[in-house]
């Protein structure tokens, strides 16, 4: 596959997503956004009403969970704030818990969880196990752009996002990434049936200088392999990726997907959490503890609206990722995972409280 995941430099402020509204945001100065160099995503161009009727699909074939890519940190500012780097939380962190920002603020406190996961699986790098997954046709996520204009700058395009319940074998039983394959679309994404009524979009996203920015204040990630499965739900994010040509198609390359996972959320993916035997992670589970206390004492930013003395319920996320072009295959019903630990030790019912 050409090309690698990057770092991409970007900033979010807003909850519902990667949208600047201000120039002045990420200046510095009293009461203008943090001062240590924030990781700013790229403005929209200045050119307006681009039109186009560029449409095309990718499918993510490799994935980065780790904090570090290519010597440099993975993330984006989610909150405009770079927490120990001269600055406060914008929240109370829990007890001396709450994960410092990386080099220009960027926001990434799930890294702990991964490497939980990582553990568990017992397949080495976490990242590299689900991209191998992804390219023998298990699992992806599929985005659909449109009204692009095919250039290097386009003031509104669309995006669609959608989880990839597999491959759907037509003519071969694994992928053959070439633009041709094919992918079983989550019922959960659409509504009706229907891939033209995603559930996850934004109308508004643009491209600047070849580099997507899409907002997207509610979306969902899943992971697999054979057995192993786990749903994250996702809050106040966006994707950014560069547009590269590919064949007669185009693919996004050096992409980003930042967001939050608030508290109630990471519980319930800890809940779908299926290892490589498909078996879950309970509460009473030889893990679970660690597991508990990452998310926890991890939690370092607002999963909403809220003030500096508002404690902090959500853990920031940042996943770097690589696509191919592909295609939007059936929508088939997604039954959700089932319940396999003992009474009363199903985590989704439990909560960082007493």
């Amino acid at each position: 596959m050409a090309g690698g995941i990057g770092v991409v430099a970007a900033a979010s402020c807003a909850l519902e997503g990667f949208r600047k509204s201000d120039p002045d945001e990420t200046q510095g100065g009293a009461g203008n956004g943090p001062t240590c160099g924030s990781a700013e995503y790229p403005p929209p161009p200045s050119l307006s009403d681009a039109g186009g009727d560029v449409s095309f699909v990718v499918a993510v074939r490799r994935v980065l969970l780790t904090r570090q890519v290519d010597g440099g940190a993975l993330g984006v500012d989610l909150d405009s704030r770079c927490t120990c780097q001269g600055e406060d939380s914008t929240c109370v962190v829990p007890g001396d818990g709450g994960a410092c920002d990386f080099p220009g603020g960027r926001d990434n406190a799930t890294a702990g969880l991964f490497g939980t996961l990582q553990t568990l699986l017992q397949q080495g790098d976490i990242g590299t196990f689900y991209s191998a997954q992804a390219e023998q046709g298990k699992w992806s996520l599929l985005m659909r752009v449109r009204n692009y204009n095919g250039d290097s700058d386009d003031d509104q395009v669309e995006l669609a996002w959608y989880v990839a319940d597999g491959y759907y074998p037509i003519d071969t039983q694994v992928p053959k990434w070439d633009g041709t394959d094919s992918w079983i679309v989550s019922s959960d994404s659409v509504t009706a049936s229907d891939v033209n009524q995603p559930t996850y979009v934004d109308p508004y996203a643009y491209v600047t200088n070849h580099m997507l920015v899409a907002s997207l204040p509610a979306s969902a990630l899943v992971l697999a392999g054979t057995l192993s499965r786990i749903r994250f739900a996702l809050t106040g994010g966006g994707v950014l990726a560069r547009i590269v040509p590919s064949g007669t198609s185009f693919a996004l390359r050096e992409g980003i997907v930042a967001a939050r996972i608030a508290e109630s959320d990471l519980f319930a993916a800890v809940s779908s959490y299926r290892d490589d035997n498909g078996l879950p992670l309970c509460t009473d589970g030889l893990f679970y503890a660690t597991a508990k206390s990452i998310v926890c004492n991890g939690r370092d930013i607002l999963s909403g609206l809220g003030g500096p003395s508002m404690p902090c319920d959500a853990l920031s996320l940042a996943v770097g990722f690589e696509s191919d072009p592909a295609e939007l295959g059936p929508v088939l019903p997604t039954a959700p995972p089932a319940t396999l630990c003992p009474p009363g030790t199903d985590p989704a019912t439990d909560t960082c409280g007493p």
